[in-house]
């Protein structure tokens, strides 16, 4: 008499492997093993064990890394209007795993796209990770067909751009009763409560680890920024600017008021 086929479920590393990551062509190879007699059954068990382990390995790997989107800033030269240019970080440790900031003039330029090949290939980013592009709702934005090339790009190197949500800290619609002469009786007695009863709030400000900023999107769609000190919320500037964070005017500075008094 024939025996009985054998019914009895997978080994345990198959189900452990099929519960931890869906791999193509996993179910295929899987088949295929089973097909194997007596030998092949340990061979079979030995090769998923392995094969969920550097699966696992792989999975660990893969980090989340950042894009971000800031402006250089600093002290111009005497007599020359301040610029603000905006500029594109790259998030991402070297080769000893301490982070290593990279800053580019151009959103997907080659030299972008040069640093992020690199970055994959000598697997100091993992394939599988994903690099999330974090733009700021005060500055200019790339363009779509830029973002998609760069998500293009990526896709090919074996990691996913994700563009994160840019969440308007302020209402940037235009206020017909807000010019730039609307904030001219800030001074260096001036707080930020003041302002706030004065002209309103914009909302919550834009932070970072010593300054803030709080925009305001005025009648002809430029902006007056007023920049303040974290630790006191002292009136550091007052920054009026077009809709892509070019100066046209410094309205206040506290350094210069501090240096004429």
């Amino acid at each position: 008499m024939n025996p009985l086929p054998n019914k009895s479920p997978e080994p345990t590393p198959v189900g452990a492997c099929r519960s931890a990551v869906a791999v193509h062509g996993f179910c295929s190879g899987v088949a295929q093993l089973s097909t194997l007699g007596g030998k092949g059954h340990a061979m079979k068990t030995i090769t998923l064990i392995l094969l969920c382990i550097t699966l696992t390995t792989a999975a660990a790997w893969a980090k989340d890394y950042h894009l971000v989107t800031t402006q250089l800033r600093g002290a111009p030269a005497s007599g020359t209007p301040a610029e603000f240019p905006v500029v594109y970080v790259l998030l991402a440790p070297d080769i000893s795993g301490q982070l290593n900031p990279m800053v580019y003039k151009t959103f997907d330029s080659k030299d972008m796209e040069l640093d992020i090949g690199v970055l994959i290939r000598s697997g100091i980013i993992a394939p599988g990770s994903v690099l999330h592009f974090d733009p700021k709702p005060d500055l200019e934005r790339p363009t779509d067909a830029q973002i998609q090339s760069l998500k293009d790009y990526c896709k090919k190197l074996g990691i996913t751009l994700v563009v994160g949500q840019t969440t308007v800290a302020v209402d940037s619609s235009p206020k017909p009763e807000l010019t730039v002469k609307s904030f001219s009786f800030i001074g260096s007695d001036t707080t930020l409560k003041q302002v706030f009863d004065k002209i309103g709030s914009p909302g919550m400000p834009i932070t970072s680890l010593l300054i803030a900023w709080y925009p305001y999107r005025l009648s002809d769609g430029t902006d007056v920024q007023i920049v303040v000190s974290t630790s006191d919320s002292s009136i550091l500037n007052v920054v009026h600017q077009d809709a892509k964070g070019h100066l046209i005017e410094m309205l206040y500075s506290k350094k210069k008021n501090d240096h004429v008094a």
